[in-house]
This record gives structure tokens, C-alpha cells and sequence, in this order.
């Protein structure tokens, strides 16, 4: 068995090389310099699908500034969506907003008519017309509302999910009718169902696949958001390969590379290296992935393939590791037809990868941005936000004491967040009472809130250090710059 080294040089320095890249994908709905919201009930105030898409967009396209906000008020329906447009959306300069409502429309099915329905479809229509009215336009994005619960054996949908589908499908026909230039549709439900119906349900290792929802049949389970996140980025029609590169193993080398650079390729058969670096980077979604998500989702081969390729390899095996680690061991053959290293699952606790680390930093900072703009902190009054909108976005705990009528007693519990004279201390008038919220901004020095409010993945280590990839006695390097904490 022969060993490869590789460097994979570039996790933080990706940001800077990514120009040509983007411009090449210049599909992606997000653009540099947009602001995103999602507007949406509580599966969208849960915010677990807005936290993948967020991750997946700064990391397959660093170079661009994109600012992500939640907007999801539990128990909100799309005639409430349409009545918050001015404060939720156009007020944060929005350039993008996602919409999804519908379970509340029909109060989670207890009123699957025809009234209900068109009031649905008033809403998005006044949705559809602020956004198309305004100036500059703001695109939307208008999803069908998402598969959030299915049972063993359940082969169709059911009649409420039947009627929600239904609905959405007439939405979408009318918001294209009235903003063909402005709107696109996004059937998340239909892919999702897909993977449902046809997808793996069960592993030897794993055991059954996760539930998508909660008990109560409207809530999605963290599976749940991972499969709509999915289904919303395999619906925009990207390319599967985030990056890829192709090194021959002895001189005259061939070299071919999509989103990424190699440099300083040395060495032979026996023992090969290089510098990578790339312009995209992979998602990756912690520790245990292989089986939460990765088993019953195909993230990795319709969405995220971080490919390494080595021509001209004499049969055999061969072992690739970086930064001192091993990936794992593959044959001649497997590495001439290119292998998928982007999913870092070579150990389940722990990621064995500069850009399994620099996923895991990135989600790190945005689950703690998503932290101080939550409820369970009434009142903080987070830097670059105005404080008059810090409550009207609710938490995502709401969503685990849902109600029909949510979004009124959303609305009348919003808090008014005031800045407090003691140093470090914020004071809220919230019902009458004071309560006070401790903020430190030394704890995040490097998240933003507000435009732009969302972590560069530059931000979550330092320098440009290559790391070191080495693959043994079976092939070469990839390299990628070291993230915060390596050694």
C-alpha cells in the first residue's frame, strides 16, 4: 500500500480566490450583497432549514455577502405575512425574501376549504404585489409548504397534506401570473415527498430513518428541516460538485480543477502531494452525520461533492491522509474515477478535516447569532438592528407550544427593547415588567448583526496557513489553510 500527502491550502484564504468561481455560478438565487429574509410561520421561526441554507450559501459561495434574518412568527398565516411586510422585509433592505406559509392558513387542517383557501391566496397575492411594487423589486422566493410529517406505510399523502399541496400549487400559478420577472416557486414539498416515499428507511448500523415531524403531525423534527433545506437547494438546479480536482501521479502531470487551484505538486506514485485551494467549500452537519443525515438524505452526491481525483495510478491501494490524518484507503481504480471527501464522517466525533473544522466554526457562529436574536433573551438589543424589531421575530421555542391564533398573541406580546444606562446592561418594557439581559460584546467580536448580519467563513479562523493533506502510499495532497485551534 503507497501512501499520497496532500495540502489543502485555501479554508480561509477561499474567500478571496472565489471571483471567477461565482460569476460562473451566478444561478444561485442568493447574489453578492443581498439580504435574504425568510418569512414564514413557526416551522420557518424554528429555523432550522434557514440555518442549512445559510451554512450551504456561505460556504459554497464565500465571496459573496449575503445576510440572512428569520422572520417566522409562530402561528402566522400568509394574510399576517402580507400585514408585516414593511417592518419584517422591506425595513431590513431586503433583496430576497423566501415565503412559506399554509398549515395555519387552514388551521392545520380543522378548516380545508374554500374560504380559508382563498384567503391564503389573497395573502400571497398581496405578498407577491408589495414585493413586485417596491422599488428596487424584491425577488421571492415562494415555497409550497413542506412535507412535516409522514407514517410507516403512508404511500400517498394524506387529505390534509393533499389540500396544502393543492393550495400551493394554485399560489404558485397566481404569483408568477402577477410577477413572472420577480417570482420563483420552489415545490419543496414534492422532493421531500420523494425522498419519503422512495428514499432509504432503514439501516443495518442506524436503524429506522428519523421522523421528519413531531407529534402533533405539523412541527418539523430537526431531520425534518434537514430534508427541507435539501429539497430547497436540489430545487435551484445546482451542479453536485462544490469543488473538484484532477492530479496526474507522475510527470508530465495532467492537472484539472472546478472551483479550486493546486500548487506545489510533487513527488510520484509512491508518494504524492500538493497545495489545494479551493473557492468553495463543502457543508458538512457534526459529529454522528453519517447516520442522522447523511444515511437517509443524499446531500452528498446530488449537492455536495468535494472530489479528488489521481490519473495514473498503478493498481493497487492507497491511503490519503490529511493533516496527519487518515481518511481512509482506496483503490487505484476508485481514486482514477474520483472520490467524495466533502462529508467529513471518518470519525464520528470529531471532524478530521480543515473543512469538516471550518463547517463546524461556521455553524457554531451562526447558531449563536440565532441565539441572541431569539426570545428566550426578551430584550437584548443586539448591535446593527434596530431595536423597535428585535421581538417581532419570535423564538424557536415558540414553536413547541403552537396555536392556531399564534400570530395574534404574537403580535400583542411584541416587546419594546430600550437600551439600559449600567454598562453592559440591556432593559426591555415587556408587559409591564423590566427585565434585564446581560450582553457582553467582547463574547462575539466577530458576528454581525444586521446588514450584514450573517458570519463569513473567513471569520471563523485566522490566517492563511495551509493545512497539510497527505495521502499514504496511495495518494496525494490536498491542502487547505488552517483553521482556529489546529495546531
Amino acid at each position: 500500500m503507497r501512501r499520497m500527502t496532500a495540502t489543502m491550502a485555501g479554508l480561509v484564504a477561499v474567500a478571496l480566490l472565489a471571483g471567477a468561481a461565482a460569476r460562473a455560478q451566478s444561478d444561485y438565487p442568493f447574489q453578492d450583497g443581498d439580504v435574504v429574509v425568510f418569512l414564514g410561520d413557526s416551522n420557518t421561526a424554528g429555523a432550522g432549514f434557514t440555518k442549512v441554507i445559510e451554512q450551504y450559501t456561505l460556504l459554497r459561495y464565500p465571496a459573496r455577502d449575503v445576510s440572512f434574518f428569520n422572520a417566522g412568527i409562530g402561528g402566522d398565516t400568509a394574510t399576517g405575512g402580507a400585514a408585516r411586510m414593511q417592518r419584517d422585509v422591506f425595513d431590513r433592505g431586503a433583496d430576497v425574501v423566501i415565503v412559506t406559509f399554509g398549515i395555519n392558513d387552514i388551521v392545520w387542517g380543522l378548516y380545508a376549504d374554500a374560504a380559508h383557501r382563498q384567503a391564503y391566496l389573497d395573502g400571497i397575492r398581496d405578498i407577491v404585489v408589495a414585493c413586485r411594487d417596491h422599488v428596487p423589486p424584491v425577488r421571492v422566493i415562494l415555497n409550497s409548504y413542506p412535507l412535516t410529517n409522514g407514517a410507516v406505510g403512508q404511500t400517498e399523502p394524506n387529505p390534509t397534506q393533499q389540500f396544502l399541496q393543492a393550495m400551493s400549487l394554485d399560489a404558485f400559478a397566481l404569483a408568477t401570473s402577477l410577477a413572472p420577472g420577480v417570482v420563483k416557486t420552489n415545490d419543496v414539498f414534492a422532493t421531500m415527498w420523494d425522498v419519503f416515499l422512495n428514499g432509504r428507511k432503514t439501516s443495518p448500523i442506524w436503524g429506522d430513518r428519523p421522523s421528519i415531524g413531531g407529534s402533533d403531525g405539523v412541527h418539523l423534527s430537526d431531520f425534518g428541516h434537514q430534508l427541507w433545506a435539501y429539497a430547497m437547494l436540489k430545487n435551484f438546479n445546482l451542479s453536485p460538485i462544490v469543488s473538484s480536482v484532477t492530479v496526474g501521479s507522475t510527470p508530465p502531470r495532467s492537472v484539472a480543477t472546478t472551483n479550486a487551484t493546486l500548487s506545489q505538486i510533487s513527488g510520484n506514485s509512491a508518494l504524492l502531494s500538493f497545495t489545494r485551494k479551493d473557492t468553495a467549500l463543502p457543508i458538512n452537519f457534526g459529529a454522528f452525520q453519517a447516520g442522522t443525515v447523511l444515511q437517509w438524505i443524499n446531500f452528498s452526491g446530488d449537492l455536495n461533492q468535494y472530489v479528488l481525483k489521481v490519473a495514473e495510478l498503478p493498481t493497487g491501494s492507497y491511503e490519503v491522509e490529511v493533516e496527519s490524518h487518515v481518511l481512509g484507503t482506496w483503490t487505484a481504480a476508485q481514486l482514477a474515477a474520483g472520490i467524495n471527501i466533502g462529508p467529513d464522517i471518518f470519525d464520528a466525533w470529531w471532524p478530521q478535516t480543515p473543512w469538516g473544522a471550518k463547517a463546524l466554526v461556521l455553524t457554531g457562529m451562526i447558531n449563536a447569532r440565532q441565539e441572541l436574536a431569539a426570545e428566550p433573551r426578551p430584550g437584548a438589543v443586539v448591535p446593527g438592528v434596530g431595536s423597535e424589531r428585535q421581538h417581532d421575530r419570535q423564538s424557536a421555542h415558540h414553536h413547541q407550544q403552537p396555536h392556531p391564533d399564534g400570530a395574534a398573541r404574537h403580535r400583542d406580546a411584541v416587546c419594546d427593547a430600550v437600551r439600559g444606562a449600567e454598562g453592559g446592561v440591556r432593559r426591555t418594557a415587556c408587559g409591564g415588567a423590566e427585565v434585564a439581559t446581560w450582553w457582553d460584546d467582547r463574547l462575539c467580536p466577530r458576528i454581525q448583526f444586521g446588514p450584514p448580519s450573517s458570519p463569513s467563513p473567513a471569520d471563523a479562523g485566522e490566517g492563511t496557513e495551509p493545512t497539510r493533506f497527505v495521502a499514504h502510499g496511495r495518494h496525494g495532497s490536498d491542502s487547505f489553510p488552517r483553521t482556529a485551534g489546529e495546531g
